[in-house]
């Protein structure tokens, strides 16, 4: 036979607030099972019912239903708190361990706390942008946005906006308070304002009080059932988000904004995009992190920039530079997001380029996409790091540079030597009169075109370059380099 057990809502406390459905089933019922005796409606029930207490506040409510569910009566009647589904965490286990027993469930929802709390604090559940938290949800949220614990996989920005009206609900000691305030202070001034409802465990008795952050942890919890409501900060306040700076440069390009930053384009800030990259790099090579996330902002402010330009001609928008990096970190890492295996992060740039070949932002040539008013230097370096993707390996030193490979060079005296050997060949340079930046440039697309031409070749012979033997690999690119 099909075992029956019933959750009844108790409501926020009044007698009054009970539905008639779950006044029916109350007085009908010789057994009510309860987690707790506190609520006020619990204390009536005892002239008419046997209360069946099912476990202390310790009790973990996984515990609890399974204790529940392992009764052989044919029938069980559970009397939850407000509204079940809503505020009691044992009635949400119940329904979730019903699902694969024997017993089937009817829920006679009630009046909840948030209502309640709704109500006194003229709002609704469609008041615009209105957020809603159980205490324990918000403190276990906010717990990878502390210092002292970060989860570098968590993935997640914020989990609550301040701009946006704030309810949480579900605080029932001092504890969950201060837990509760600990949490919020991560992203509220400590004066900002906060309403709370109390509805009083004795009596179902409803109370608003309005104190601050920085005092919420004087208020009387206990035989209380709290909601606190914070108001929206306004955008301007919250200077941690990332749609604050959205919205400042928004403003800035506004009619009404910055005459300086009306008058931008794409073109005009293209060197503030450089200087601002070279100016974190040079905090991060004088180890200055403070400075460093400093100069950070700077370049993510010309990245939000060129996107409110971007919008404002109808182009693009900061939504599809995020769609497009994403789709493609997730397209090109098969490894962590799929079901690929690798072995080494050589593997790693290999499987990158074979993908981006595929995606045909390589077909015209390896080298698309390393920029060639990047510094010689750098985009020698570049050049070099994306051709040995495609199996090219570097030529043996020249003699005069063989000194720098002496065994036993520590890393700092390799870098002094190496650095001395490019500044004498800046040096030699400039006896010839030649500019040293724009020959290693000209080599650089030599090379590019010869790569190419020999890449294109090993295609129409259908054998893949990086299969040939490495002395006719070198034979083909130093051919080729003599014929561009």
């Amino acid at each position: 036979m099909k075992q029956t057990i019933t959750i009844v809502g108790l409501g926020p406390g009044s007698l009054d607030l009970l539905t008639r459905k779950a006044v029916q089933i109350l007085e009908q019922s010789r057994a009510v099972f309860v987690l707790s005796e506190e609520h006020p409606v619990v204390q009536s029930l005892k002239e008419q019912a046997k209360i069946v207490v099912l476990g202390d506040g310790a009790s973990r409510p996984e515990s609890v239903a399974y204790k529940l569910l392992s009764r052989r009566s044919a029938s069980v009647v559970y009397a939850a708190p407000g509204n079940p589904l809503e505020d009691d965490a044992v009635a949400r286990c119940i329904v979730e361990q019903a699902a694969s027993s024997a017993w089937s469930i009817q829920v006679v929802p009630g009046v909840s706390y948030l209502d309640v709390a709704l109500e006194a604090l003229r709002l609704t559940h469609h008041t615009p942008g209105l957020q809603v938290v159980d205490a324990s949800e918000l403190v276990r949220q906010t717990a990878t946005e502390t210092k002292e614990a970060v989860d570098v996989f968590a993935g997640v920005y914020r989990t609550l906006d301040p701009t946006r009206p704030l309810i949480v609900q579900d605080v029932a000691t001092v504890h969950d308070l201060e837990d509760a305030r600990r949490a919020l202070a991560l992203l509220y001034p400590d004066d900002q304002p906060v309403t709370l409802v109390s509805i009083s465990m004795e009596n179902g008795t409803i109370s608003i009080e309005e104190v601050t952050l920085s005092t919420l942890t004087q208020v009387e919890a206990d035989g209380q059932r709290l909601c606190l409501y914070l108001k929206p900060l306004d955008r301007l306040s919250d200077l941690a988000a990332f749609d604050t700076l959205r919205y400042i440069v928004a403003r800035l390009r506004a009619p009404n904004g910055c005459p300086w930053d009306r008058e931008q384009t794409h073109e005009s800030m293209k060197k503030h995009l450089l200087e601002e990259t070279y100016e974190a790099v040079s905090a991060l090579d004088q180890g200055n992190l403070q400075q460093f996330a400093s100069e950070l902002g700077d370049v993510l402010l010309q990245v939000v920039m060129h996107s409110q330009l971007g919008r404002e001609a109808g182009k693009f928008e900061l939504e599809d530079v995020l769609r497009a990096v994403n789709a493609k970190l997730i397209r090109r890492h098969p490894h962590v997001f799929g079901n690929v295996e690798v072995s080494s992060s050589a593997d790693v740039l290999r499987n990158w380029e074979r993908i981006k070949r595929s995606e045909g932002e390589g077909a015209v040539s390896p080298f698309f996409g390393i920029p060639e008013a990047a510094p010689a230097l750098m985009r020698a370096d570049a050049v070099q790091s994306r051709a040995t993707r495609y199996g090219w390996i570097p030529p043996a030193i020249e003699p005069g540079l063989k000194v720098i490979e002496q065994p036993g060079l520590g890393e700092e005296e390799f870098e002094r030597y190496l650095g001395d050997t490019l500044f004498g060949l800046v040096s030699l340079a400039r006896q010839h009169h030649v500019d040293p930046e724009e020959a290693l440039r000209l080599t650089t697309n030599r090379f590019c075109a010869a790569l190419d031409q020999v890449l294109a070749e090993c295609q129409v012979e259908g054998k893949p370059f990086e299969t040939l033997e490495l002395e006719e690999r070198r034979r083909r690119l130093a051919d080729a380099m003599v014929r561009v």
